[in-house]
């Protein structure tokens, strides 16, 4: 007896429901154990526009009711959606009293798909800088090599007070006096710096974190340029990166608990800014963001993906709160020189 195409769709919608939920439990599980769970997470858009595409598919034919099976899926999951489509509406109040924070993975200012020798010119970081007017910036992967005087761009542009740890490429820059900072370094590479900054009467403290990275970017790369899943090298590719991701997501899991600890011990409120390397729906996140509320899920406005390389679709930059800072929108630039892309906030308190 043959199969009819709505007993095909409908095993088909269970399947892509199952997937999402699963991706749903990826934060609550190690990456490390749990490395499936954790891919889930990260192709979780896919599997949130698969679900919507369910959704148009049933009620496009009888019986409709089946439309609710993902539409349900994506309600009981509607944070993690609130992360991939922000919705939000500014209301404008207050506009004088708002700072703008800018989180940037800025790459090195190399620009991307180029020689590593080629740098931005001082006129496109200027244009950057005018374009988002940031009163407080965190850059990541800062690293300006010689002829780009970063600094003294900023400086014009009234980022003053500066706290740049060049060899560990991590920077902040602001409109407000910096009283103190910190640095807490894994690696030459990744780790987090920390700016307690006075505003008017109050102090409010600044992180900017940069996690370990997966390093699968050339293996990604390569997959969407030259993969065939007829081929035994796209496989062992696809291995090879399975494998890169769970060794760097128990990396990126021990980091998490080190800045957790501290940001638990902060004696003010805080912003965290940076790159995470990793997506709303992992294990990492969810450590890092535990009591803090996530600007973009809060206030964004428009598609929530900050990563503009090889593999699609992930917001891994982000700017987290404590509950007593007022997010006032929140939104992710276009791209520019970086496979990043800017994320911009506005708080008040």
């Amino acid at each position: 007896m043959p199969v009819s195409v709505n007993s095909l769709l409908r095993s088909g919608n269970f399947l892509v429901s199952g997937l999402t939920f699963a991706a749903y439990a990826a934060s609550y599980f190690s990456p490390y154990t749990y490395w499936p769970l954790a891919f889930l997470g990260l192709i979780y858009p896919w599997l949130a526009l698969a679900n919507l595409g369910f959704i148009i598919l049933w009620l496009a034919r009888k019986p409709r009711v089946w439309a609710l099976l993902s539409a349900f899926t994506l309600l009981l999951g509607w944070s993690h959606f609130k992360g991939l489509v922000g919705m939000h509406i500014a209301s404008g109040e207050g506009e004088e009293d708002l700072v703008q924070i800018m989180s940037y993975n800025v790459r090195r200012f190399q620009p991307y798909g180029q020689e590593k020798i080629v740098r931005i010119s001082d006129a496109e970081w200027e244009t950057s800088l005018k374009k988002h007017r940031p009163d407080i910036l965190c850059a990541q992967e800062y690293e300006t090599g010689p002829g780009l005087p970063v600094g003294a761009i900023c400086q014009s542009q009234g980022l003053v007070y500066q706290d740049v740890r060049s060899r560990n490429e991590l920077a902040i820059f602001s409109k407000y006096p910096i009283l103190r900072t910190g640095t807490h370094m894994f690696n030459s590479y990744y780790g987090f710096q920390y700016a307690d900054l006075q505003l008017g009467d109050r102090i409010l403290r600044v992180y900017n974190v940069h996690l370990q990275s997966n390093a699968i970017t050339g293996i990604a790369a390569r997959i969407v340029e030259e993969g065939d899943l007829k081929e035994k090298r796209t496989w062992k590719d696809i291995r090879g990166m399975l494998g890169r991701y769970r060794r760097a997501a128990k990396i990126r899991e021990e980091q998490a608990e080190v800045l957790a600890s501290h940001l638990r011990k902060s004696p003010y409120p805080v912003i965290l800014c940076g790159d995470l390397n990793d997506v709303p729906q992992s294990f990492v996140y969810h450590q890092v963001a535990f009591g803090l509320q996530d600007a973009f899920q809060t206030a964004g406005k428009g598609l929530g993906v900050t990563y503009a390389g090889p593999v699609p679709g992930l917001r891994i930059d982000v700017i987290l709160a404590s509950p007593s800072v007022h997010v006032e929108d929140c939104r992710i630039g276009r791209r520019e020189f970086s496979d990043h892309l800017p994320v911009v906030a506005r708080i008040h308190w």
